[in-house]
């Protein structure tokens, strides 16, 4: 298994400095986006969570949870909240993905079922808790707008991580299941993209982030993700004369396309062929 190397420090600062820029604005989804790009790369560098401490702190800053909830909601343990999890996870992939995007009815019940209870514990932040965080953030996602083949897998594929141990997550991940990890960059970046395409100095934040990010992903032997920091150049440029993005999403595509075979395989033999979802300590 190959494992990277811990990420530089100058992607975790600029993913702090986005965080707090964007944590109390309208800008919501930017603000989701700069943290699962933290927590991604830090499940894809093999990092610990102490390592990012520093940047989930931001995020769990803009955490309202606390404000909504009812003083007499029910407190779960942390290992109640891991059995919680597994239970709604497993119905989730019984019914199977494609069964939930033909029923939408359903899909918002296993994703109501699943959200809520996290929704309700006081002490989960990404900040000490990122796997199960990350779970009820992609579960909330579920809920707010139609659900998509990305919102279950992120639901699924984070869920594979409740098992390992809570300091270190992605200890045991396989180098099938961190290209699935890359595959949500890029699906995540296309999405914001898309969203802000109106947006410069947001769009222009997210250019920066993701080529950091190529530096860091730079000798990937699927994608030559340098490529993306000379396309980020050249969406610098045209930020300032007030043309879109559209060179650098239609790349971010193609990038998915070369992922997606990755990701498929592993979901169908993960959930249909049940092999293991982590390598032995001893790999």
């Amino acid at each position: 298994m190959t494992v990277k190397s811990s990420a530089p420090q100058a992607i975790k600062r600029y993913l702090k400095y986005a965080l707090y820029r964007y944590r109390d604005s309208d800008n919501s989804e930017a603000a989701y986006y700069f943290a699962q790009l933290a927590f991604l790369l830090m499940c894809v560098c093999g990092d610990t969570p102490a390592k990012w401490r520093g940047v989930f702190r931001e995020y769990d800053a803009s955490d309202c949870r606390g404000s909504k909830q009812q003083s007499e909601s029910v407190q779960m343990t942390y290992k109640q909240a891991i059995t919680h999890c597994k239970k709604s996870v497993n119905m989730i992939a019984k019914d199977g993905i494609d069964t939930l995007l033909a029923d939408e009815h359903e899909a918002f019940d296993r994703a109501d079922v699943l959200e809520y209870p996290l929704y309700q514990q006081r002490w989960m932040t990404l900040r000490d808790y990122p796997v199960l965080y990350m779970i009820y953030e992609a579960a909330d996602e579920a809920l707010a707008i139609r659900t998509t083949r990305l919102m279950w897998q992120k639901i699924l594929l984070y869920a594979d991580m409740l098992d390992a141990p809570l300091e270190h997550p992605a200890v045991h991940l396989t180098d099938a299941y961190r290209a699935c990890l890359k595959h949500f960059i890029i699906l995540n970046t296309v999405g914001v993209l898309r969203t802000y395409k109106n947006d410069p100095a947001v769009l222009r934040d997210i250019c920066v982030a993701v080529s950091l990010v190529a530096d860091l992903l730079a000798n990937d032997e699927v994608v030559k993700w340098r490529e993306i920091s000379a396309i980020c150049d050249q969406c610098a440029a045209a930020f300032r004369y007030g043309d879109d993005v559209a060179l650098y999403r239609d790349y971010l595509k193609t990038l998915r396309a070369t992922y997606q075979r990755a990701v498929n395989a592993y979901f169908d033999n993960t959930y249909q062929h049940k092999t293991p979802r982590h390598q032995d300590s001893s790999s």
